[in-house]
C-alpha cells in the first residue's frame, strides 16, 4: 500500500512538472477585456503598446501596415504519458493558445484581435478550437 502511494505521488508531481510554456508572457493572463481596456484604436501608439506587451514574437510589414503578432501557449501532459506501455498508444496534452495581433498605420493601432484556441495534440496531431 505504501509503495502505492509513493507511485501515486511521483506520478502526480511529474504531470505538475511537466507543463510547458512558451510565447509571450504578458499576454498569458489578458483576456478579451483586458485588452479592449488596454488598446484603443486610433489612439495607442506602438510605444504604448510595447510599454504593456513588450516585444511582439513576430513583426510584418503588409501594405503599409504594420503587425504585431503576440502568442503564448501553455501545454500539460496527459496522464497516459506516464503509463508504460500504454503511453506508447496515448500521449498527447492538452492546454490552450492565446494570440494577440495587432494593425499599426503611421505608428497607431488601426485594428487588432484577440483569441484564446484550446490545444488538443494526441500522438503528433495538433487539434486546435475556440470552445
Amino acid at each position: 500500500m505504501k509503495n502505492l502511494i509513493k507511485i501515486a505521488i511521483v506520478m502526480i508531481a511529474l504531470v505538475v512538472v511537466g507543463c510547458s510554456n512558451n510565447g509571450n508572457r504578458s499576454i498569458a493572463k489578458h483576456t478579451p477585456a483586458t485588452v479592449a481596456n488596454n488598446i484603443q484604436i486610433g489612439h495607442s501608439t506602438m510605444q504604448s503598446v510595447h510599454a504593456i506587451y513588450g516585444e511582439p514574437w513576430r513583426v510584418q510589414q503588409i501594405a503599409g501596415v504594420t503587425v504585431w503578432r503576440y502568442e503564448f501557449t501553455r501545454l500539460k501532459p496527459k496522464v497516459t504519458n506516464f503509463i508504460p506501455i500504454v503511453d506508447l498508444f496515448a500521449w498527447g496534452a492538452t492546454g490552450y493558445q492565446k494570440v494577440l495581433e495587432i494593425q499599426f498605420k503611421d505608428n497607431v493601432v488601426q485594428d487588432y484581435f484577440f483569441k484564446t484556441l484550446r490545444i488538443n495534440q494526441e500522438r503528433g496531431n495538433v487539434y486546435y478550437s475556440t470552445n
